[in-house]
């Protein structure tokens, strides 16, 4: 019998994350003219909302893996990692997103990046024997891996209902 080792693993696209970083530079930076030139209260209370921001876009700075019978996601540049055996999965459910209609969306990714890309992605929720959910977002994945993860997520799912 031939054992076969899946190993799967995505490539970040940082655009998405960019924006709240961005963001996030943009008040600090406000934060820090006011502490030098106006010396205000307030400006702690801007560069504290700006290292939120940015914290919360590194926080999503994430790749997703399957690699033998785990699935695992890497958070915050790869610092954090949450995994799940995938004999434990129940179900996964696809939703599509659509942002086209909306022109305030991604406003600073347009500048650097072709912004039609990010407004249609989908979203993938994979729910586990234990009730925890994972969850794998489209639009911060490089390339097209997303339907290969998918391949390998539905044949682990039909495995598991036999």
């Amino acid at each position: 019998m031939k054992v076969t080792k899946t190993h799967i693993k995505t490539k970040i696209d940082y655009n998405v994350q960019l924006e709240p970083i961005i963001l996030g530079v943009i008040l600090l930076i406000i934060g820090l003219y006011i502490e030098f030139f106006k010396t205000e209260s307030i400006s702690f209370w801007w560069c504290f909302l700006g290292v939120i921001v940015v914290f919360f876009g590194l926080w999503n700075i994430k790749t997703y893996e399957i690699e033998d019978d785990f699935f695992k996601t890497h958070r915050f540049l790869g610092l954090i990692t949450k995994e799940r055996k995938l004999s434990t999965l129940v179900s996964f459910k696809i939703k599509s997103v659509d942002f086209s209609m909306s022109n305030r969306a991604f406003f600073i990714l347009a500048i650097y990046a072709k912004r039609s890309n990010y407004l249609r992605f989908r979203k993938v929720k994979l729910k586990f024997l234990d009730g925890a959910t994972m969850r794998i977002n489209e639009n911060f994945i490089k390339g097209n891996t997303l339907n290969e993860l998918l391949h390998h997520i539905k044949k682990h799912l039909k495995k598991n209902e036999h």
